[in-house]
């Protein structure tokens, strides 16, 4: 399998979630990470990116990588 194709991403994250786990891209090229997700599904996007607006209202800390905000 192609490691750079999301559907072999997507069944490592089906395999994790039923282990009660979750998966995230620590490392890829950022055309990848353009194409696939760097994180599963967040369960509350608006409550974390509302932390972290609170945590860093400049938006410096790590743009883009944890809520595309």
């Amino acid at each position: 399998p192609d490691p750079a194709e999301p559907a072999f991403l997507a069944e490592l994250r089906r395999r994790a979630r039923a282990a009660g786990g979750s998966l995230a891209l620590g490392r890829a090229p950022a055309d990848l990470k353009d194409r696939i997700p760097t994180w599963d599904p967040l369960p509350a996007p608006e409550l974390m990116a509302r932390v972290k607006g609170t945590l860093d209202p400049d938006g410096i800390l790590s743009p883009g990588r944890l809520l595309r905000v």
